[in-house]
């Protein structure tokens, strides 16, 4: 799959190094020509302007050179798809995309000649942390596979992005599959470094990704096939792995830290009160993670009896520690009104029962967890 990484290129400096001589006039508007069909180009990125001073040439000849290939032209043309002008002191590429992303990545230097004197720019390449910051500047940016870098220097992490649910901007952090293989059963899986499982698999298949670690963020949504819910406001700019190791309680939670879903696709109102947020939730018929049945690392959902959510405590009977996650099929998550106590939530509800089972045939297939 041929991949287009957004890149925004932000000016630190300029430095001219052109002995001005008298009679100076302000550079005409020209326009760049893009290389021959075929070549590859190494700039692939969003938007970045340099300011020039004092060149005299009249008709100009411009060269520019990013990386050892050079784009050179004085009539007018494109670069895919986009004009590129030279107009007045200002050079801007704006709106630019091309192929061999990444190749830019750290400090270079952009030269631009203007026969026959010559100004040089230095530039620092920045490579968007995440898909929020993707989307912000690229509006019209689908769902699909970016690179992005998650830390200075970190080098390109190819993530995927949904860029249309709730305006878009979710980093995919995780994914769990009921599929009899079990990933997401230690703490250690929600809380540590390490990533597993492949971007190419999604979402067949247990799945973390690096940014559940390393991408800081605010919301959180929960995707099934069958419906989405999310929390905004949540994570105070952690990441996932952040959160859930500097929060996780000592005894099992008897409180929700979130009430009711901020946004949901699928459900009744009613459904998405049931939603609600917490770490380790108690089993009041048995313990919490990692102990005992009917109990989840993350808890989403709560009755009297079980905790559905994230994560499927590794003990207890087979039936429920053989699939990673509990979240129920949507004809499942009926509310019951309560009036206080857990596991009744703030809006009043908690989870029917009635409407639980033990192994994977009442659950969703998978639940992708995203960051914003």
């Amino acid at each position: 799959m041929k991949i287009r990484a957004l890149l925004t290129i932000v000016m630190l400096a300029f430095f001219l190094s052109v002995i001005v001589g008298p009679g100076c006039e302000p550079l005409p508007a020209i326009t760049i020509v893009s290389p021959e069909e075929g070549e590859t180009v190494s700039y692939c990125g969003s938007h970045f302007e340099a300011t020039f001073q004092n060149v005299t040439e009249d008709p100009p000849q411009a060269v520019v050179t990013i990386d050892d290939v050079e784009i050179t032209g004085d009539g007018e043309v494109e670069i895919g798809g986009e004009r590129v002008e030279i107009s007045g002191f200002t050079l801007s590429f704006a709106g630019v995309f091309f192929d061999a992303c990444g190749l830019l990545k750290g400090d270079r230097t952009f030269a631009v000649s203007i026969t026959p004197v010559t100004s040089q720019v230095g530039f620092r390449v920045v490579i968007e942390r995440s898909c929020k910051e993707l989307l912000a500047l690229h509006p019209e940016a689908e769902d699909g596979i970016y690179p992005v870098e998650l830390t200075e220097g970190g080098g390109l992490v190819e993530v995927f992005c949904d860029m249309t649910s709730d305006g878009g901007g979710w980093t995919l952090v995780a994914n769990e599959v009921n599929d009899g293989v079990r990933h997401w059963n230690t703490l250690e899986a929600f809380t540590g470094a390490s990533p597993f499982g492949s971007l190419e698999d999604f979402p067949a298949a247990d799945y973390k990704s690096p940014a559940h670690k390393l991408l800081g963020g605010s919301d959180l949504m929960i995707r099934t096939e069958e419906y989405a819910v999310a929390f905004d406001d949540l994570l105070g700019g952690l990441s996932l792995g952040d959160y859930i190791a500097e929060n996780w309680p000592d005894a099992c939670a008897t409180e929700w830290i979130r009430s009711g879903a901020d946004y949901f696709e699928n459900l009744t109102e009613a459904q998405a009160e049931i939603f609600g947020f917490t770490l380790r939730g108690h089993d009041t018929n048995c313990d919490c993670f990692p102990g005992c049945n009917e109990n989840v690392a993350v808890t989403f959902l709560a009755s009297y009896y079980w905790n559905n959510g994230l994560g499927n405590a590794p003990n207890g009977q087979d039936r429920w520690r053989t699939h990673d996650h509990s979240f129920l099929k949507a004809s499942r998550i009926v509310p019951v009104s309560c009036s206080g106590g857990w596991p009744c939530n703030e809006n009043g509800v908690y989870l029917n029962n009635a409407n639980e089972c033990y192994d994977a045939s009442c659950k969703t297939q998978r639940a992708e967890v995203y960051v914003r």
